[in-house]
């Protein structure tokens, strides 16, 4: 039986409110304070139901959407039951996640309110399939005041060259971290459209993340996104290839399409952050021509266009230093001697990290579980610490590897390691 105090309460209610703040964390104690008394219902949903996921069971249950929709700012939907939700108002949706769903050109729009569409800012798409690019540019430009946009494993059957609308002007953020999985040119188009669209001065997006490159075109697209007026928004950039450097090209020719030498014009004034992710070292001669061939040279091509004048080139402008990180991945306990097999050429990286305009990082990621299918572990059983020592004398045979190459204070060395 829920009690009620709204008439005979000791506390006003903003005090109530204000302690069922406290448990937003605490779910088992908020479901309690929700069947002890009616005031508390509607505090207690705002924590327990501030993030949804719906599927097809939970979709089509009675009354269970309309309960929950004016709670709701983050819902993930994993049902093909959309229809159903375009008849809900959702006032303090913001983000929300469509995952396996498979669109038809004629009930995009039923998918939610014209209202709801509105106030939506974060938009993120994993294993969506649209008729065509049109239809995944005209979905895209429905929520007109979108910031944020990850696309992951996205299909566009088919392409078409019907008329597309302008991105929306506030879209500041895109992030695509299978781009691999997507069908191919997906990123080029969409970039493409965002560039076209942001013609006016400060448009543009702040943030890129482009991972898991395997197609030239993405690399073209991203150069030539690079090149324009847009990028100069721009202030974190992220780009990482197939980890093992598998290319429908030879890295020697990655230079080229990232900031040509011939764009002596280039200026990203506003970039503040580039990382570099997921390159396994020493596990292929691919992977070692990346690091050799475009590494170097995409950093130094990105320091110039980053220190160069947002106005006139006799200008006294200074930038910022450019933040970089790169993320390595490495081979477990046993692998060590793979560093040593495929060198990179480690000078020339330690010269393009080097000097005033950089703060530079090394994240060193070991895959100590296994998922490279490199790693055996040998020796005594984790019982008696035997793994931890083995694992402790590697990494210090990793540190010394590379303070010998790159030297103690060129750059900072973090272990991304799950004890």
């Amino acid at each position: 039986m829920t009690m009620s105090f709204h008439g005979n309460s000791v506390l006003p209610q903003e005090l109530y409110d204000t302690i069922l703040d406290h448990l937003a964390f605490d779910v088992p104690t908020l479901k309690a304070c929700g069947t002890v008394c009616e005031s508390f219902i509607p505090r207690t949903r705002t924590h327990l139901f501030q993030k949804a996921t719906l599927t097809t069971e939970t979709a089509i249950l009675p009354g269970f959407i309309q309960c929950i929709a004016p709670y709701v700012q983050a819902m993930t939907i994993s049902s093909p039951d959309l229809y159903r939700l375009g008849q809900h108002d959702f006032p303090r949706l913001a983000t929300l996640h469509l995952n396996q769903q498979w669109f038809k050109q004629t009930c995009t729009d039923t998918v939610l309110s014209a209202s709801v569409l509105r106030q939506i800012h974060t938009l993120s798409l994993t294993d969506v399939h649209f008729e065509s690019m049109p239809h995944l540019v005209n979905f895209i430009a429905s929520f007109s005041r979108l910031e944020a946009l990850v696309i992951s494993c996205v299909d566009c059957a088919s392409s078409s060259s019907a008329p597309l609308p302008p991105a929306p002007a506030t879209l500041k953020s895109l992030e695509s971290p299978t781009t691999s999985e997507s069908t191919p040119g997906t990123i080029p188009a969409l970039l493409e459209w965002i560039a076209r669209s942001h013609s006016e001065p400060g448009a543009g997006l702040e943030k890129l993340h482009v991972e898991w490159i395997d197609d030239i075109r993405d690399v073209k697209a991203i150069g030539q996104y690079l090149l324009g007026s847009p990028a100069q928004q721009l202030k974190e950039l992220e780009v990482s290839f197939h980890p093992y450097g598998r290319l429908e090209c030879n890295a020697s020719d990655l230079p080229q399409y990232w900031l040509p030498m011939s764009a002596t014009q280039v200026r990203l004034p506003n970039l503040a952050r580039f990382t570099f992710t997921d390159l396994v070292i020493g596990s292929s001669a691919e992977a070692t021509d990346v690091g050799n061939d475009f590494l170097p040279l995409a950093i130094r091509r990105l320091r110039d266009a980053v220190q160069s004048s947002p106005s006139s080139p006799s200008s006294s402008y200074i930038a910022p230093p450019l933040e970089i990180t790169l993320n390595l991945r490495i081979a477990g306990l046993s692998q060590l001697g793979r560093l040593q097999s495929v060198e990179l050429d480690w000078e020339r990286l330690r010269g393009a990290l080097e000097g005033e305009s950089v703060k530079a990082k090394m994240v060193l990621s070991c895959d100590e579980e296994g998922e490279l299918g490199w790693v055996t572990k040998e020796g005594p059983a984790a019982g008696d610490g035997g793994e931890l020592a083995a694992r402790d004398e590697w990494r210090g045979g990793v540190e010394a590897y590379f303070c010998a190459r790159m030297g103690e204070n060129a750059v900072q060395m973090v272990w991304d390691v799950e004890e």
